[in-house]
């Protein structure tokens, strides 16, 4: 207590002799916050300043309550400016260490959220006494009084809550701060009150560059439960934020350095300097790469009076071939530029997260579909090109997949969008230790675990022996009731509902509702309603009424007696699909087949099975379910057991919607694996009877199994996956036995037709849930399962494990002091029965915890199976394209049981619970340069943004309930690939890149990088290349260090802001002149453009960036002319019309040059020319020699009338003919 006087009282002093002005202009003003430098605090006590470093939180509180002394009505923050240097921290090196301690760092603002309010005080009232009682709320969970100071506990009524508006930003490190390939860090900020209002909040939008100083804290992460993950984000408590503005003049240059700089401008070979200097490792392209010099310096930004402005950056385009250097010029590019962001457009090669078309998912409430059948059903119903070579739904149709929470358990989780993408040439395929196997792009990642950290890896990085996460147990709940009636799909006759349609039709006019659903009358009125009537309502016509009632066919299934098909015998159906039901479709699955006869009027519902008992099972239950006899169809032969069955096509069809009973064609369909867990069961255990098999085995021989055994791969995999519902572990594998020939006991060979699998379960826990889950009613095999539960004395420890986790226990133990002699812990591996019992063991020795054993408390409890991959292969598919899902919130989901990541679209702020601002790259390079690779690969939302940020230099932001406008004062490089590969000198650029016009048209220069053999070039370029590859500075050391190139462009951006001289306005203005009037021909004849205004401004930008390579403020004519040649060069390369010889910009922004222009014009009035003669239709031929009388050519022709087709101006009635729309 004496500490804390003592520091008001020192602070009190500091602040009557420093800030005395600042204190009076507070209760004048009505200011909530006073800025100190910590230089004077520092200066009048140095004491008094450590603390505040050391002890932030609580020294800040004591400062501000010294503010009390000065007769201030309101609550003042303290906030402090001007840390030392040694407070500062680069994001990526806090440590725990730094936890509590006033620091200092700098960042770009990557996120923002919107501003919220937060409870920073609230006051309760004790109902027993009507004491008040003020509670501060400091922490992230709202806190309540625990007792009053009359003794009362709980329940006290809130009176009232202080509010404070608080928001959060995430910063990331400046590419500056970065060294090699390291990834920038970001670092959570959060910032209250004063440091929010509307002022501060514009200077801390995405893209700005911002010094935090603030107290390092870290926040529990909440799991779903809301009880505490062992997990922690670290973040950073604002005191005070300051915007940087990272431009180019923030580089620091001493005297040395602009000694350098100025001696260098003095060289009168600085452009050349420059032009050796941008990747000397690459031969040639000087022209290019001059202007790329100039873009680095830029133009001079012009805001006037009125509020307009010219941009003074330079955007540049490369287009080429392949193997022609754009990339590397770009990467380059991006190294040296002060300030630089380097992106790539989307790409169908790097798609990135997706599986094999024939991969399982786990949709809810249980069916398993292949991942290329969902998606592409869903883009029927709404398809949407996301980007080249990638299509994707704008929404999830309401479908729900299983996933894992955070706390590793199995949930259901709501798709947001479904992806199908071109595959790429190499795909990875992973088999399991368990038989699973998984084929998905190389940068999927799957979930991994090392010591003991669970974490996600791409699929290209695992090896051999490493673990992935399965699962090991399935949330399955479904209460899916589905009427028997509902899977006809034949028109049978219908017993027993007369008293029904007697009730329903007595409240209508029969007459009037036999005309409209085109029934007899007589059925209305006699046949369907009365009892000893000839004649009973068909399905068909009963569906009919029910729809026509708005009634479901659940009303009617109570009346339903009897069935029957063609005249033949009566036969009954469940009002439900029941055990009975599922357990005779596993019969059949397993040792069945459905026959149709030659008429295909009737089916053959056959179990061919050697066990007496499996035969009077399926005999009783036929004649329970449908009151018939089934009998014998064949005796016992060498070939075959005997065989038992009835014919019946209605049942067949129900059996085949569940299954397909064809041996090595054998299937669970979606209807079956959707419904409850119990008929589910029914099916297996119906299944198991047939097919599968429990063996016994000695200690001597190994262990015992439960073995199930099919030609259908398929109905193994699923059922590998379904046997989860109930937590039973297996093992599937192949077994050859196609061709393999055997013979009976007559002789009689036997050759199989197909391979064989084999699922088999090992272990007395698995054992266990198979025989309490799954209600086998062979009775052998019922006595041998319990025989082998009883024979095994203990549970198999191997089967269900957590691997490499003895480094997470070690440190547990060290941490909670534990001596745990009774527990064996020397392993790496242990089983999830084992870790359970050391987290009771730990828990009956302590009370205390760590976020270790909490951890290690998850993991025991997890829904995952850590499955050892036993084989890694690089494959080419032979499919054409990949599949993916994207899933709300855990952004995971289950691919043939494995855990497989997904692609994440949402940006949300979990600490304030609303929608967060995130910029993109454009706005991140603000005031410096941004250089994008495969432009033409974008999605059209970012070439949309793209295109208002090149030109209007911001962006308009509208998501969720955020509008923004994020400032793009950027310089853009970009290159992009002509769609057929290679560039066409004969095609306008419009036509060979997959972008808008309007797009390109914003670029100022534009240069083809074309790869065309020659001789004398080609053996320069092999020259240079093997030079490069002899030496790593291949003897090109460049004539300027990039380090000076910085320092050099930052100072004249800084210092350097050139003006034009009469002479080179002059130089322009006739070049401009006399470029825009030399298309001039005949009078009649439309003039071709051969350059715009737009150009006219990128001719002064370039003159400007001329003079700052100089470092003069004066442009000269020499610089006009310098910009008058590359401007020139690129019109000659990209501009030039072929037809005419002449330069023509149209044939740049638009793609169609004037010469194509007036042509399609004499098409379309030639085509108006026949119409207002009267002719509609017009013959195509008529077209085409009209047009020929007039100069044009016939292929020309007829290349304008297809373009006019596309386009919808004509359309062909008929062959040979056209008509205008």
């Amino acid at each position: 207590m004496n500490d804390v006087v003592e520091q008001v009282e020192k602070f009190r002093d500091f602040l009557e002799q420093n800030y005395q002005n600042q204190l009076n202009e507070i209760t004048l003003k009505g200011r909530n916050f006073l800025l100190i430098d910590f230089s004077n605090l520092l200066k009048y006590d140095h004491e008094l300043a450590d603390q505040l470093l050391d002890e932030p939180e609580e020294t800040i509180k004591a400062f501000e309550l010294t503010l009390d002394n000065f007769e201030i009505s309101h609550f003042v923050r303290i906030r402090f400016h001007n840390l030392p240097l040694n407070q500062k921290v680069k994001i990526k090196d806090i440590r725990s260490q730094d936890l509590g301690k006033f620091l200092l760092t700098e960042g770009i603002v990557r996120q923002s959220s919107d501003v919220r309010p937060q409870v920073v005080s609230a006051k309760f009232e004790c109902p027993s006494c009507g004491n008040s009682i003020s509670i501060l709320q400091v922490d992230v969970k709202f806190k309540e009084p625990y007792r009053c100071t009359c003794g009362k506990k709980g329940r006290f009524r809130l009176l009232s809550k202080e509010l404070v508006d608080a928001q959060r930003i995430v910063i990331e490190e400046s590419p500056d701060s970065l060294e090699g390939g390291e990834q920038p860090k970001r670092l959570n900020v959060f910032l209250k009150e004063d440091l929010v209002e509307p002022i501060m909040e514009k200077k801390t939008t995405p893209g700005s560059k911002v010094r935090v100083n603030g107290i390092i804290k870290e926040i529990p992460v909440l799991l779903k439960s809301g009880s505490p993950s062992t997990k922690y984000d670290i973040m950073m408590e604002a005191n005070f934020i300051e915007p940087l503005e990272e431009t180019f003049e923030e580089l620091d240059v001493n005297k040395e350095d602009e000694e350098k700089i100025i001696e260098l401008a003095k060289n009168p070979k600085i452009y050349e300097k420059f032009v050796n200097s941008i990747a000397p490792s690459i031969y040639g392209h000087s022209d290019i790469k001059e202007a790329l010099a100039l873009q680095l310096f830029g133009g001079v930004r012009k805001e006037r009076k009125d509020g307009t402005w010219n941009r003074g950056d330079i955007h540049i385009l490369l287009v080429g071939d392949p193997g022609s250097s754009k990339s590397s010029l770009l990467f380059f590019m991006s190294k040296v530029a002060p300030k630089a962001r380097y992106v790539s457009g989307k790409s169908s090669s790097a798609a990135g997260l997706c599986v094999a078309p024939d991969s399982l998912v786990l949709k809810n409430p249980g069916s398993l579909i292949k991942i290329k059948d969902e998606v592409e059903e869903r883009l029927k119903l709404d398809s949407s090109k996301y980007s080249d070579g990638i299509w994707k739904t704008k929404d999830g149709f309401n479908q729900k997949v299983y996933t894992l929470d955070n706390n590793f358990k199995v949930k259901s989780g709501q798709v947001e969008s479904f992806w199908k993408i071109k595959a790429p040439e190499e795909m990875v395929s992973l088999k399991l230790q368990s038989g699973k196997e998984i084929t998905l792009t190389k940068n999927t990642k799957l979930l991994t675990i090392n010591n003991g950290k669970i974490d996600w890896l791409e699929s290209n990085k695992f090896i051999k022996n490493n673990y992935i996460a399965t699962v090991n147990n399935l949330n399955v709940k479904s209460d899916l009731s589905i009427p028997t009636l509902s899977l006809v799909t034949r028109n049978p006759v219908i017993y027993g509902v007369k008293p029904f349609l007697k009730e329903i039709l007595s409240k209508v006019n029969k007459r009037e509702l036999a005309k409209e659903l085109k029934i007899n009358e007589n059925n209305l009125y006699h046949n369907w309603i009365k009892e000893g009537a000839r004649g009973n309502i068909t399905l068909k016509d009963l569906r009919k009424l029910l729809n026509k009632f708005n009634l479901k066919e659940d009303k009617i299934i109570d009346y339903i007696t009897n069935l029957s098909l063609y005249r033949a015998y009566k036969f009954k159906i469940p009002k439900y699909l029941n055990e009975d039901f599922l357990y005779l479709t596993g019969l059949i699955a397993g040792d069945g087949d459905l026959s149709e006869n030659k008429r295909k009027d009737s089916v053959k519902i056959r179990l061919s099975n050697s066990n007496k008992v499996i035969r009077d099972n399926f005999k009783k239950i036929v004649k329970n379910l449908f009151n018939v006899k089934a009998g014998r169809s064949s005796k016992k032969s060498a070939q075959r057991s005997e065989s038992i069955g009835f014919s019946n096509i209605i049942i067949s069809e129900i059996i085949n919607k569940l299954c397909i009973p064809k041996s090595h064609k054998i299937d669970m369909g979606s209807l079956l694996l959707n419904l409850p867990n119990n008929l589910v069961a029914n099916f297996v255990a119906g299944y198991f009877d047939c097919e599968g098999s429990p063996v016994y085995r000695d200690k001597k021989e190994g262990s015992s199994i439960l073995e199930i055994s099919s030609t259908s791969k398929t109905i193994l995999k699923k059922l590998q996956i379904v046997l989860l519902r109930w937590g039973i572990l297996s093992t599937l594998r192949g077994k050859r036995a196609k061709g393999k020939i055997s013979k009976r006991t007559n002789s009689k060979i036997i050759v199989s037709k197909h391979d064989k699998d084999i699922l088999t379960i090992y272990g007395k826990d698995n054992f266990i849930k198979f025989r309490d889950n799954i209600p086998i009613r062979q009775p052998d095999k019922k006595k041998e399962l319990d025989f082998i539960i009883r024979k095994i004395n203990k549970y198999d420890t191997n089967t269900d494990i957590v691997p490499n986790i003895s480094s997470l226990i070690k440190t547990i133990r060290k941490k909670l002091k534990l001596n745990l002699k009774s527990l064996k812990i020397r392993r790496n591996n242990y089983s999830k029965n084992y870790l359970k019992k050391i987290v009771n063991e730990i828990e009956s020795i302590t009370s205390e915890t760590c976020n270790e054993f909490s951890y290690l408390k998850t993991l025991s409890e997890a829904n995952i199976f850590w499955d050892k991959i036993r084989e890694i292969k690089v494959i080419k598919p032979d499919y054409e394209y990949v599949y993916d899902l994207t899933v709300k919130e855990s952004h995971n989901f289950l691919v043939n049981g494995v855990v497989v990541h997904n692609t994440a679209s949402v940006v949300k702020d979990e600490f304030l619970k609303g929608w967060a601002l995130e910029a993109g790259a454009l706005a991140l390079a603000n005031n410096g340069s941004i250089y994008i690779d495969e432009l033409d690969k974008m999605d059209e939302e970012d070439t949309s943004a793209l295109h208002e940020g090149l030109e209007q230099q911001q962006i308009s932001f509208s998501k969720a309930n955020i509008q923004a406008t994020l400032l793009t004062r950027t310089s853009a490089l970009a290159a992009a690939n002509p769609k057929l590969g290679r560039f066409d000198p004969y095609q306008p650029i419009a036509a060979q890149i997959n972008l808008p016009p309007a797009l390109i048209n914003r670029f100022d220069l534009i240069f083809p990088m074309r790869d065309i053999p020659d001789e004398q070039i080609d053996t320069k370029i092999a020259t240079h290349i093997l030079e490069v590859h002899e030496n790593k500075d291949g003897g090109f050391i460049p004539d300027i260090d990039s380090k000076l190139i910085k320092k050099y462009v930052s100072y004249a951006k800084k210092r350097v802001f050139p003006k034009l001289t009469e002479g080179a306005k002059d130089e322009i203005r006739n070049f401009y002149v006399s470029l825009r009037n030399s298309g001039s021909g005949d009078k009649n004849e439309v003039k071709p453009i051969p350059i715009s205004a737009r150009q006219l401004e990128a001719l002064i930008r370039l003159s400007e960036a001329s003079a700052r390579v100089r470092l003069s403020n004066k442009i000269t004519k020499d610089d006009s002319r310098r910009a008058i040649r590359i401007l020139k060069k690129c019109l000659e390369k990209v501009g030039i019309d072929p037809e005419t010889g002449k330069i023509d910009i149209d044939r740049i922004t638009t793609g169609i040059t004037t010469s194509q222009r007036g042509k399609i014009i004499i098409v379309r009035e030639v085509i108006n020319e026949f119409n207002r003669n009267g002719i509609k239709t017009i013959p195509v031929e008529d077209i085409i020699n009209a047009c020929k009388d007039k100069g044009l050519e016939e292929s020309r022709i007829e290349n304008i009338i297809d373009q006019m087709k596309k386009e919808g101006e004509i359309f062909q009635p008929k062959v040979g003919f056209i008509s205008k729309i």
